[in-house]
């Protein structure tokens, strides 16, 4: 263990001296941290986007879009319960579960589709429901991609892997424009090591044989419900 870190070391010291790093010295003799090292480093990609809240929100749909993502609009959160049934309904989804604090207006209440909530269910019990319902921390345009780290509205991890079919609420202003801004609001559920989930459109894989196969780590229908007001 020891020698592979010191090869680590004299590697990237060896490739520190060659940009002509001024802190490659120091970081050799102690002087500074590793951590503070990298700090340093200069970071040349985008870091934020400034396009408006309209430009991000089309962006994020047409990506959405491309990744074989159904998207259905919502002038306000008043509008999402006739939406969420109306999809569970075309989705021959009869039994969803959700977490306990999915917002009463998100929620079915229609004939037909059983409801329930989710009381530390075991894997095998949210394996048998053919759906799950919940909200998101934030979405990506750039990548079209949903972000989940288990706060209000989002559930466990574990509840979002199993189910066949997910329908996820976002609203407008949870959208950002590229990867890096997302971090930055990741900070706080990074430091708890809170669960973090990246959703990049419906499970698919193809590790083996190069056979596309739907489904294999997370569910293989997803569906985004965009709401229009915060």
């Amino acid at each position: 263990m020891t020698q592979r870190a010191d090869g680590r070391d004299v590697m990237l010291g060896a490739i520190r001296q060659a940009l002509g790093r001024e802190s490659a010295q120091a970081v050799e003799t102690g002087a500074i941290s590793r951590q503070e090292d990298w700090g340093r480093i200069e970071r040349r990609y985008r870091q934020r986007d400034d396009a408006d809240g309209e430009t991000l929100l089309e962006r994020f749909e047409k990506r959405l879009e491309g990744l074989g993502v159904r998207v259905l609009h919502a002038g306000s959160v008043n509008d999402v319960v006739g939406i969420v049934e109306q999809r569970l309904k075309a989705n021959a989804v009869a039994s969803v579960m959700v977490p306990p604090d999915l917002p009463r207006t998100w929620r079915p209440e229609g004939e037909g589709v059983t409801l329930i909530e989710d009381d530390r269910h075991s894997a095998q019990a949210i394996n048998d429901i053919a759906g799950v319902i919940t909200g998101c921390r934030l979405a990506i345009a750039e990548t079209g991609s949903i972000v989940l780290d288990t706060g209000p509205g989002q559930g466990r991890r574990l509840l979002t892997l199993m189910p066949d079919y997910h329908l996820c609420v976002i609203h407008a202003d949870q959208i950002v424009g590229l990867v890096p801004e997302a971090m930055s609001q990741l900070v706080t559920a990074e430091r708890t090591r809170a669960p973090i989930t990246f959703i990049t459109g419906p499970s698919a894989t193809a590790d083996i044989e190069l056979s596309r196969v739907a489904g294999v780590h997370g569910p293989r229908r997803l569906e985004v419900i965009l709401v229009a007001e915060a």
